[in-house]
């Protein structure tokens, strides 16, 4: 396993289901994870999109504090970059008038799952 890009990253979820896997995104469920246990949830996700692809091995999955704004992620060569902001604090940044300015997203979860499988398809 490569600690950073392309190769086998096990999670703390490989052993849940399907089903059970996508139940965790629920509102109720995402609301309570951590960073750690939300980084896993789409690391796992993008696990089993890489293989039902046939990819030989999936990307990493890293929060970034550095896309552009609007950005929710980005499939950079081995690494999946998932907005910070978006996917952690469950808020957006927009610049307006040169300010920052912050909202809350509510269904950050289903965002963060379709991004997830986006990102995959451009590495597929």
């Amino acid at each position: 396993m490569s600690e950073r890009g392309y190769g086998s990253h096990p999670t703390i979820y490989g052993n849940l289901s399907d089903g059970q896997l996508y139940q965790m995104y629920r509102s109720e469920i995402w609301k309570g994870l951590n960073e750690d246990n939300r980084q896993q949830l789409l690391q796992e996700t993008v696990n089993r999109s890489a293989l039902e692809h046939g990819e030989i091995g999936a990307c990493k999955v890293v929060f970034s504090h550095d896309l552009d704004v609007g950005t929710d992620g980005q499939q950079s060569g081995n690494t999946i970059l998932m907005d910070y902001e978006k996917f952690v604090n469950d808020r957006e940044v927009r610049i307006y008038n040169e300010k920052e300015i912050y909202h809350d997203v509510i269904d950050s979860n289903m965002q963060a799952l379709t991004t997830a499988f986006h990102e995959d398809e451009h590495a597929y």
